[in-house]
């Protein structure tokens, strides 16, 4: 979550100047400079609604120089034009469509009185981010989703494009209240499968992280930490009983040893 949210404030920080100056300059050049986790960013622009949205500008990161040229950004195999039509549509994404590390941020901001349209289109590689949700083990499904529930990127575990195909509208409804920022529920998949389910608002654009844990494999390892405790007192118990055998056949045998020496000392045998 730390190097999720270090990397978008960096990102706001760079379009800000775009808006301000109409192109990246000295902000965007330090900025750069001092995370070597965003790739790129470049600027999309159109003087009204009704025109097409061109390149305006870029920024790059290199070996931890900060450039102008489009050395990353040529390499990226990716239609763009269809990106930034789902973004004008949708005015914000995060998407991961390479399958590792590399997230595309995208935002649409309407400037001068809804007249001039820019839309940014940022990569990032989040190889911690990338772990968390695509590596997790054992029983655990992370899953980050946005408001719709739609899941933006996750465990591979599961084959489902929202988290409403396992969760219930009402149980997922409660992400998107103002009261409530998380909840903790017991729910049953289209298949069968009980799952412990969790989720957390992420307190930025609506997103949330949302955990399935499988009951059954979950309980097992309650219950198999319950059986060894029993084992333990059992064996505890018995190491009493079998202690305690010992030590009060050795003190019976000690007083009648004590008792015949008393009986004969009473009839005068001294020896």
């Amino acid at each position: 979550a730390t190097e999720f949210k270090s990397v978008l404030d960096i990102e706001k920080n760079i379009m800000q100047e775009f808006l301000n100056t109409r192109s990246f300059g000295p902000v965007s050049n330090s900025l750069m400079k001092s995370d070597s986790k965003l790739r790129w960013i470049v600027a999309y622009s159109r003087p009204d609604k009704h025109s097409n949205f061109k390149k305006k500008d870029l920024v790059e990161h290199e070996s931890g120089v900060f450039e102008s040229s489009e050395k990353n950004f040529a390499k990226v195999h990716f239609d763009f034009l269809k990106l930034i039509d789902e973004t004008n549509q949708k005015t914000r994404m995060i998407i991961n469509p390479f399958d590792d590390s590399r997230f595309l941020f995208t935002e649409k901001v309407i400037q001068e009185q809804g007249q001039e349209e820019v839309i940014f289109v940022a990569q990032s590689e989040l190889t911690e981010l990338a772990s968390l949700f695509k590596n997790s083990t054992g029983a655990a499904e992370i899953y980050l989703v946005n408001e719709t529930g739609k899941i933006l990127f996750g465990s591979m575990g599961l084959d489902i494009v929202k988290i409403t195909d396992i969760l219930d509208e009402e149980t997922f409804s409660i992400l998107r209240s103002k009261e409530l920022t998380d909840f903790t529920k017991e729910v049953q998949s289209k298949t069968g499968i009980s799952w412990l389910a969790s989720g957390v608002k992420t307190g930025f654009e609506n997103l949330s992280i949302v955990s399935l844990v499988d009951k059954k494999q979950a309980l097992s390892a309650v219950r198999d930490l319950l059986r060894m405790s029993i084992v333990l007192a059992i064996l505890l118990i018995s190491g009493v009983i079998v202690i305690s055998i010992i030590a009060s056949g050795t003190l019976t045998a000690s007083l009648t040893e004590l008792y015949n020496a008393t009986r004969q000392v009473a009839a005068g045998h001294f020896n």
